[in-house]
């Protein structure tokens, strides 16, 4: 046996996989199905020179790399088609590049505005006198001499400009009166402020009134000289700036309708101070809730801006339309507005709208250009510029209408498929597949389904309100003339172009919630792909290391969220005061991730704080960059050395590619392109049936239940997780039935596959491509570990050999020496009843046995001590004793247990024992046997034991037959 096991663990070094240990202790077949060196020894010599066939494990491994190529060729092409046609079209129909182009532009040109008193100071109330007069314009004698007034009149060749009497609208009236008061004005330019110099409301409203306005109602500065073209009311000169006309921006982008001047009041609340502060200093809080009641001159009638609005809580709007001249805006904001403290201490915020519209972009847009002010309550002033934009026409190009049709389809089809895998699934019998409403795959696809059906109704539906507010942008009415319009038709004009501004701002809203969609829906269509990736082996690797590494990650993340919050707010602790970047919770975050990955400016933070920075920033780099993301990158690699190990493969997709492609051309390539397809024609012919129905019988035939067969519907690197989970199964022997299935997995898959009517041709192919299939997936890692196992299991063989030739012997050995024990005892009661009747004889002959008819105290002791010394004696020294007949062991431990004794033959003066002895015999056969008893005798009278050891000593022989015998009592007294 043990030469037997020795060869076999020599010769498994030549086994291509691991080999198991089966109940007799024999090895068999490893769980890849390849024999072992005893089965291929104990083969006929008539088959060593063959090829052996491939075994079931090993023709499931291979089936499965078919059936998941099968599937991959389905699956696959779908989602890449729905991925790309998705990429393609949001390309085309987001118009991102035209948006961010468009974007940059506007917020340049508002940032670039700079206000002085050159432009926006309105006339003394000229509009109001005349109009309230009903004189929409004045006559009056002019004349401009050139040599006089250069400064107002411009030097053109016209002699026009020197002298003229007409009648002058009231614009034209305003703007000779605002020049000249400029030219009488020394240093009435004041200094001019740009949109980054603002800080305070009064800056802000500056730079509106002389910079904004001025600038988008096209105002000539005051420092430049009239025209007649001015002067005369004659038309724009086309190659002039102002003939362009008010409202247009950047030359293309025309504001439509005006600007729409917004802002929120709170409401005065008490202080959370002592009253007895703000009575001292007179302090007027805010608390957080919007007034919505009039103020100023509109709690007596109505007036604009100052009634609040009620499609905006606490907003109160103020228009400026383009349709009037600028000198209409800047008179509303100085003598209607800023005389009536439109703007003071309870202005939350200040927002100006106006909604736009390039025509000569690709596509035309519609966007929204907002300017806002945000008035803090510590005194600051935050400010922004912001541009939305959206197509005015929905589908700009015919690309755009294919797309969106082709991915519809795509979604259809993506929908057939789902519906066919529930059919599939309740017409089969025995399937293979899990349930389709619990698989996650599953889920993930009707998932996918949904949200494209989702996207692209809510697209129809964004796209029908893009069209109908640019048709609304475009019917909008004529502005009403100041001459005959009363407050409620410009009411009602305004409301107008407010609703379109509203349309486009809410367009833009649910724009941005499309995009966050859209990020979703990308996020799905990873999962399909994920999905994809399990038809091969090396992708489903990585996919299941990114899955498997879920858990570790989300205790990962806690970590590294407890001490990334805890540096960041750290920072914000010693930084927020003074640096921008640590001034707000969520900047310290951001300033803290740009830190981690090396953007960091330590000059500006050292200057705050040396020592603090120091210690923060060296205990920040320690802890997050070398620790935490060290420990990021050790999840990754363990995850994917727990993977490796548990079914680790070698199979490519240019190997996999290959195998399919052999296989297709076996079954005829025709026919395989059909099987790929719902229709399965190719079913029909039954030589040549699916892999997944060779597969899904060879399972049922190697033992798996319905669950187990499941699980291979996980990925295809499953069939090499259940090889392993088996052979340690049936290696540490778990389970009754591990090693009987393990041994139906390792038959021959070549019978199986003629039981189920396959081509023999084809039979022989398959065989052919499995063994090759093996020899490209040897693992030499694993052909080690399989070695150490068999030596394992040889090694358990021999310990258990052992270990039951020890338990017979331990038993055989229990067995005699409870035989022993008992002879010992019967041989101690002989010896006890031979004393017994010693004794007797003594007592008959008159010999005495215990010295004194009544022995002392000190006598029973000794008698006592002498028999509890010999029943304490060693049970083996006793019984070597009592067998060999040689009592001498026996009386040197009586001896050495009792002291008494040899105190006494101290004591005793006798010389010859024997002459003694025969002596007191002489005198005891003289008396009588009350005078043998009579009490009181001596004390000092030899114990029993040493009676008894002395009579041993002095009458031991050696018998015929070498033993040493005894002589009897009765003997002796007839010798004597």
């Amino acid at each position: 046996s043990v030469a037997g096991n020795a060869f076999t663990s020599q010769a498994s070094f030549h086994s291509s996989g691991p080999m198991t240990r089966t109940r007799t202790g024999s090895l068999s077949m490893n769980s890849d199905g390849m024999r072992g060196p005893r089965a291929s020894f104990m083969a006929a010599p008539a088959d060593m020179g063959q090829e052996e066939p491939p075994s079931r494990q090993q023709m499931i491994r291979y089936l499965a790399i078919q059936y998941w190529s099968r599937w991959g060729l389905v699956t696959a092409p779908l989602s890449i088609a729905v991925w790309v046609v998705l990429i393609l079209l949001l390309a085309l129909a987001a118009h991102t590049q035209t948006s961010f182009l468009m974007r940059g532009a506007l917020i340049s040109y508002v940032t670039n505005i700079t206000a002085d008193m050159s432009r926006g100071v309105p006339p003394d109330r000229v509009y109001s006198q005349a109009l309230s007069a009903g004189e929409p314009d004045v006559r009056c004698r002019c004349a401009c001499a050139l040599e006089q007034t250069q400064a107002l009149c411009a030097s053109d060749a016209d002699n026009r400009t020197q002298g003229f009497v007409t009648r002058f609208p009231l614009q034209t009236l305003s703007l000779v009166r605002n020049r000249a008061h400029f030219q009488g004005t020394p240093d009435a330019r004041g200094r001019p402020k740009r949109f980054e110099d603002l800080s305070t409301r009064s800056d802000v409203w500056f730079w509106i009134q002389h910079g904004l306005v001025p600038d988008v109602w096209k105002e000539e500065p005051s420092d430049t000289p009239l025209g007649y073209r001015d002067l005369l009311n004659l038309p724009d000169d086309p190659n002039s700036t102002a003939y362009h006309g008010r409202g247009v921006v950047l030359r293309w982008s025309q504001l439509v309708g005006g600007i729409r001047m917004r802002q929120r009041r709170l409401k005065e609340d008490l202080c959370t101070i002592d009253k007895r502060i703000t009575d001292r200093y007179s302090r007027i809080c805010h608390g957080t809730e919007f007034m919505v009641e009039p103020f100023g001159p509109g709690k007596q009638s109505y007036t604009e801006g100052f009634m609040p609005e009620t499609r905006a809580t606490g907003a109160f709007d103020v228009h400026f339309d383009f349709a009037y001249g600028v000198t209409v805006a800047t008179e509303k904001m100085q003598y209607d507005l800023e005389q009536h403290h439109w703007l003071d201490s309870s202005s939350e915020s200040l927002w100006l709208q106006a909604a736009f519209l390039n025509a000569q972009a690709d596509p035309p847009m519609l966007g929204v250009l907002e300017v806002r002010f945000d008035f803090e309550r510590s005194g600051g002033l935050r400010k922004e510029v912001r541009v939305q934009t959206i197509p005015a026409v929905p589908y700009s190009s015919t690309g755009e209408y294919i797309l969106m049709l082709l991915w519809i389809v795509l979604i259809f089809l993506l929908l057939v498929r789902q519906l066919y895998k529930v059919a599939r699934y309740f017409s089969r019998s025995r399937s293979m597949d899990k349930p389709v409403m619990c698989d996650i795959w599953n889920i993930g696809d009707w998932a996918t389904v949904v949200f494209s059906f989702g996207l692209a109704i809510n697209y129809n539906l964004l796209s029908n309100e893009m069209s109908y507010t640019a048709q609304q942008a475009a019917k909008l009415p004529e502005a009403p003339s100041l001459d005959v319009a009363t407050a409620d038709v410009v009411q009602l004009y305004h409301e107008s172009w407010d609703r379109v501004l509203d349309q486009i701002l809410d367009i833009n809203a649910w724009g941005v919630a499309n995009r966050t969609l859209l990020f979703a829906y990308t996020l799905l269509l990873t999962f399909q792909f994920l999905q994809v990736f399990r038809g091969q082996p090396k992708l489903a690797e990585l996919a299941r290391v990114l899955l498997n590494s879920g858990g570790d990650l989300i205790h990962f993340v806690c970590i590294f969220l407890v001490l990334f919050l805890n540096f960041a707010f750290g920072g914000y602790m010693i930084y927020g005061i003074y640096l921008h970047e640590w001034s707000t919770g969520t900047q310290a975050i951001n300033t803290s991730l740009q830190i981690m990955f090396g953007l960091v400016d330590l000059q500006r933070m050292h200057a705050v704080a040396p020592n603090s920075t120091i210690l923060w920033f060296c205990a920040f780099v320690a802890c997050m960059t070398f620790i935490m993301m060290n420990l990021l990158l050790a999840i990754a690699c363990d995850n994917f050395s727990t993977v490796k190990a548990h079914g680790g493969t070698k199979c490519g997709v240019t190997s996999q590619l290959s195998y399919t492609w052999k296989d297709m051309r076996r079954r005829g390539l025709l026919k395989a392109f059909c099987c790929c397809f719902p229709c399965r024609r190719c079913r029909r012919d039954s030589s040549l049936p699916s892999h997944g129905l060779m597969l899904q019988e060879l399972l049922f035939r190697c033992g798996f239940n319905q669950k187990e067969r499941g699980e291979f519907q996980g990925s295809v690197i499953r069939t090499q997780y259940i090889k392993n989970a088996a052979e340690k199964a049936a290696f540490a022997a778990e389970g009754d039935d591990a090693d009987e299935l393990l041994q139906a997995r390792q038959q021959n898959a070549d019978a199986d596959l003629r039981e189920m009517g396959v081509d023999e041709d084809y039979i022989q192919g398959l065989c052919a491509d499995t063994k090759k299939y093996m020899e490209d997936e040897y693992d030499f890692d694993e052909q080690r570990e399989a070695q150490l196992r068999e030596i394992v299991s040889v090694s358990y063989d021999l310990m258990t050999d052992m270990r039951e030739r020890l338990t017979n012997c331990q038993m055989y050995a229990g067995s005699e020496m409870s035989g022993l024990a008992r002879r010992l005892e019967a041989l101690e009661v002989i010896v006890h009843r031979s004393l017994e009747e010693l004794v007797k004889l003594a007592d008959g002959a008159n010999i005495s046995t215990k010295g004194q008819p009544a022995p002392s105290m000190k006598a029973k002791a000794m008698m006592d001590s002498t028999v509890g010394s010999l029943r304490s004696l060693d049970v083996g020294e006793r019984s070597r004793g009592m067998m060999t007949g040689n009592l001498a062991s026996i009386m040197k431990g009586l001896k050495g247990n009792g002291g008494d004794e040899d105190e006494y033959r101290k004591k005793k003066k006798t010389t010859d024992l024997a002459s003694t002895q025969t002596s007191q015999m002489t005198v005891l056969s003289s008396q009588s046997p009350k005078a043998r008893h009579r009490p009181g005798s001596d004390d000092d009278a030899p114990p029993v034991g040493a009676s008894v050891s002395h009579w041993h000593q002095t009458h031991r022989q050696v018998g015929v037959s070498g033993k040493r015998v005894v002589r009897s009592a009765r003997d002796e007294w007839a010798s004597k």
